[in-house]
């Protein structure tokens, strides 16, 4: 009895609350911190921040300054750049932001069903030492990240709603759900079964109505700031681009493969929180009460296994969304179950401690709560003492120099990912676009990896790069390539 009053020691007072919260954001923190030093950036964090540098200096989002993604992420970071002048740290807080606003939803979620300070943070250090790691979340610079915030965020309206009543908490719920599409599609996906129970248990014409309508309003915002930015029409040529972009190309993996992943690297180490989540919805699915948030939960699993395999290709940053649903469907049917078994908290502490325990004998955890200022390198330094330059990666890894050197790409995206560059009918053209950019206006600078890189084995004239350009400097990067620095020769 004394352990059971232990874990039900929160009453729901604010200070519990908030002591928790801070608590839940430091574990996250700390163990991002342990890994990811400022001045780390990966390929997809470089990518969005060159195109969002390039967009606020006279690009044009979508046509001078490419990406395939939704604008999201990209408005997000110009925000960034306009009240963070030094992008190196804005690139960190993009990283940390990001982080902290989805562990913050998780702890909101959890202590709201549970009542719980106890098993809220139990379950934060779970979630933190599973997924913040330099195999699974990454440089954290992902739209996966970002979306997943707006799917927890919007669940954790839902759950308000549903105790309070208060429309207005239904329709935020739904304003945070239309955000998702515009970090990455696929997130429409996951937002299906959350529409379809929302429209099921409010059978209001007018409710209804303002919920259609609080969803329209973030792609209202971002219609408008494309079609004031004059990117409109080439976003919707972009989002018929990625149509094609899910088709199987040469390193595409199968089906299965992205399955047997899941399966080994998630469920299998979380087993007896799937093992909770199977019971509960076992035992609920023929509950007609309990049925409606069932579905729910199921319908999020499968979406958000469809989110990963829906594409060719197989990055861990792919799993993020089903790993924050699989958290989330484990607290919703938690809560379900204490209905049924009132002292279930006991059981539950039990399992998220056990689990805890048996990740962390098997994981390294270099857990730091203190930030290493950044020192640029010599690659970096070269570029920013020439202002006015013009910069070309030719190596995908290294895309956080433009953001490092402070630099603009010439072409129209700014590093040739292989993905883009196929034999397909649209990597043929990305092919012969670049050589054209590249040779009508030469960039100052050219980085590229040891004597040949990607662009380098598709563009007709091999001359280009080493007839034009003459060898500065070099640095050994951290995930352990070459990054060579070149500058255009004067003729």
């Amino acid at each position: 009895m004394q352990i059971q009053s232990f874990i039900n020691t929160s009453k729901n007072s604010k200070v519990d609350f908030i002591f928790g919260l801070i608590t839940s954001i430091m574990l996250a923190l700390g163990c991002l911190w342990g890994y990811l030093e400022m001045g780390d950036i990966d390929t997809d964090g470089g990518i969005f921040a060159a195109v969002a540098m390039k967009d606020i200096n006279g690009g044009s989002l979508y046509q001078t300054a490419w990406e395939n993604k939704p604008p999201g992420v990209i408005y997000f970071l110009e925000f960034l750049f306009a009240v963070i002048p030094n992008k190196i740290i804005a690139m960190y807080f993009l990283a940390m932001i990001g982080l902290m606003t989805l562990v913050s939803g998780l702890y909101t979620l959890v202590y709201n069903l549970s009542k719980s300070l106890f098993i809220s943070i139990l379950l934060i250090a779970l979630f933190s030492l599973f997924t913040v790691n330099d195999k699974t979340i990454g440089y954290a610079m992902y739209t996966e990240i970002f979306g997943s915030v707006f799917i927890v965020w919007s669940l954790c309206f839902l759950v308000k709603f549903n105790q309070t009543k208060k429309l207005n908490h239904l329709y935020i719920a739904s304003i945070l759900i239309g955000f998702t599409f515009w970090f990455k599609e696929p997130f429409l996906l996951i937002t299906i079964p959350i529409y379809i129970f929302i429209l099921y248990n409010n059978r209001s014409t007018k409710v209804r109505g303002y919920v259609l309508l609080s969803t329209a309003l973030p792609t209202l915002l971002f219609i408008f700031l494309l079609l004031f930015n004059g990117s409109l029409l080439a976003f919707f040529k972009m989002i018929r681009y990625n149509f094609n972009f899910t088709e199987s190309i040469e390193g595409s993996v199968t089906k299965k493969a992205q399955l047997e992943h899941l399966w080994h690297h998630i469920i299998t180490p979380l087993k007896f929180i799937f093992l909770s989540i199977l019971f509960n919805i076992l035992r609920g699915i023929n509950n007609k009460v309990e049925r409606p948030n069932v579905l729910l939960n199921i319908g999020l699993l499968i979406t958000a296994i469809l989110f990963v395999i829906i594409s060719p290709h197989i990055f861990n940053h792919y799993f993020i969304p089903f790993i924050t649903v699989f958290f989330v469907s484990f607290i919703l049917l938690f809560k379900q179950g204490q209905t049924v078994y009132p002292n279930s908290n006991l059981l539950i502490g039990i399992v998220l401690f056990y689990t805890i325990y048996k990740i962390s004998s098997t994981e390294t955890l270099n857990f730091k709560l203190a930030i290493h200022y950044y020192e640029p390198d010599k690659v970096s330094q070269i570029l920013l003492r020439d202002k006015n330059a013009t910069l070309f990666i030719d190596l995908v890894d290294a895309s956080g120099y433009y953001v490092k050197g402070d630099k603009l790409f010439p072409t129209f995206l700014p590093v040739p990912v292989a993905a883009h560059f196929g034999d397909s009918e649209n990597g043929l053209i990305n092919r012969n676009r670049i050589y054209k950019e590249l040779s009508g206006n030469k960039p100052t600078y050219l980085i590229t990896e040891q004597s040949s890189s990607y662009m380098y084995w598709h563009i007709p004239d091999k001359n280009l790069y080493y007839g034009n350009y003459e060898k500065l400097d070099s640095v050994k990067a951290k995930y352990g390539k070459n990054v060579i620095l070149w500058k255009l020769k004067q003729h």
